[in-house]
């Protein structure tokens, strides 16, 4: 009974954890998909600086994969910012549901061990 009672007190704090991590999916705010590109170019003027390696930019693309392809679309500087945001909201939400995942998977292990602990058969138990 005294390994039962350990698991038990196991399961109880994996569910506690399951339940922080639950709450913190639910707080996610608005989010986006998807990948912020630096990038920096070229021009094709003559004499231009970027001719000399002195490239333009930082420009900023939003990196998304659309119907199974990657497409990019342009973000200003002053959006830059707030895509950011949104981009480390959804990271947040897939990490918080991969750890929910996990703590899922060890809480069905422990109760595979309460079941086997719990077992008995006719004739013996209780």
């Amino acid at each position: 009974m005294e390994e039962l009672s350990r698991v038990r007190q196991v399961i109880d704090g994996l569910r506690r954890e399951r339940g922080w991590w639950e709450d913190r999916v639910m707080r996610v705010g608005p989010f986006m998909e998807g990948s912020l590109v630096e990038q920096y170019r070229t021009c094709g003027k003559a004499g231009c600086r970027c001719k000399r390696g002195e490239k333009h930019g930082p420009y900023h693309y939003l990196s998304q994969k659309v119907d199974g392809r990657t497409r990019m679309r342009y973000v200003a500087k002053k959006e830059v910012r707030q895509l950011k945001v949104l981009l480390r909201r959804h990271r947040e939400l897939r990490q918080a549901r991969q750890r929910i995942r996990e703590l899922t998977g060890e809480i069905e292990e422990l109760f595979d061990v309460v079941e086997r602990l719990r077992r008995v058969e006719w004739g013996e138990g209780e």
